[in-house]
């Protein structure tokens, strides 16, 4: 099966998800920005992860 990751940062925590090629979620966990553990978890899931995309919000400036 082919799974997918997406990668939401924050300033403090990331939410990372897995889903397959239907879109079904796999797995979703809030995790602290330590790259140490978001690699443990990326590694659950090794040999049929296709990919990691990230996202990052943007930061408004105060006018």
């Amino acid at each position: 099966m082919k799974l997918y990751s997406g990668i939401d940062l924050h300033s403090t925590n990331s939410y990372l998800a897995i889903i397959d090629g239907k879109g079904k979620r796999i797995f979703h966990e809030k995790l602290p920005n330590d790259i140490t553990t978001i690699v443990q978890r990326l590694e659950l899931f090794a040999g049929t992860l296709q990919g990691v995309g990230q996202h990052r919000g943007c930061d408004r400036e105060k006018a």
